[in-house]
């Protein structure tokens, strides 16, 4: 099962597969089961009125969320994932992928709060059609001229296509057609533009909490065994002094402490073995 996530062509860890696993996964598991179904939706889909009450994990969990009740919803986005995800991982790496990706569900799902003052305060959104814009918009930097099928049958360039999904995203934000979260969708797209711009920087600061984190840890080691070595000497030239006693005078002229010493050494010794 391991060997599923490593991708064959760079034999690492594989993002993509990563991510599309967990999605399906969770939506196969909710179409077979109606209360698990139930609970996704109540604990995990964007909610305005919920994530305003504390419960923020909500802006990425909804990204792993789908229409249960069709197969379009689902199919679009992964599909949309794999197609454009795998190049960019290539390029990448499989931990600037994650990184690019959880930026994107997060800003997207931050920007999708903007709702309230559109469409009523307990609409929910599910979906990583917001990170999938990102991506289209990031796919559009490195190759705007690779031809797709928009909507699966209008030949059109990439770039070309980020400018209609936005035109479609702030018409349908603005009239609130579709059922759709268009605003959700707009929301990835600039978060696809700001990770064009800052997403080195997000990467380094990533990486220098990392680091301290390491250091820390590094640090704390080391702390405990200087604490514990001079406490270590100490007994052992404890116990190399009464081992001479014994040498010169015999077992029998140790103290009940001295006994003790060497008691508790030799319990130590072989609980360590």
């Amino acid at each position: 099962m391991n060997n599923f996530f490593i991708d064959r062509n760079t034999q690492k860890f594989s993002a993509i597969s990563f991510l599309l696993t967990i999605t399906v996964a969770i939506w196969v598991f909710g179409a077979l089961v109606q209360t698990a179904e139930s609970y996704f939706l109540q604990y995990g889909a964007l909610l305005p009125s919920a994530v305003f009450h504390g419960q923020i994990w909500r802006l990425l969990s909804y990204a792993f969320l789908h229409d249960p009740n069709g197969l379009f919803h689902i199919a679009f986005n992964m599909l949309g994932l794999w197609m454009f995800g795998k190049e960019i991982e290539y390029m990448w790496g499989n931990r600037r992928f994650f990184e690019f990706y959880f930026f994107s569900a997060i800003f997207a799902g931050l920007f999708s709060l903007l709702n309230i003052f559109w469409v009523k305060y307990t609409t929910i959104i599910i979906g990583a059609s917001g990170a999938l814009m990102a991506l289209l918009v990031v796919y559009a930097y490195y190759f705007p001229n690779r031809q797709l099928l928009f909507f699966f049958f209008i030949p059109m360039k990439v770039k070309t296509a980020v400018i209609v999904y936005a035109i479609i995203s702030i018409f349908g934000t603005a009239n609130n057609y579709g059922g759709v979260s268009h605003i959700t969708h707009f929301g990835g797209l600039i978060a696809g533009f700001l990770w064009i711009h800052i997403g080195d920087k997000v990467d380094l600061i990533i990486r220098n909490i990392s680091a301290a984190f390491q250091n820390i840890s590094t640090a704390k080691s080391e702390t405990e065994y200087k604490i514990q070595t001079p406490q270590a000497s100490a007994r052992a030239e404890e116990v190399d002094k009464i081992l001479d006693k014994i040498n010169q005078f015999g077992i029998h002229s140790l103290t009940p402490a001295e006994r003790k010493i060497l008691q508790d050494a030799s319990a130590d010794y072989k609980n360590e073995r």
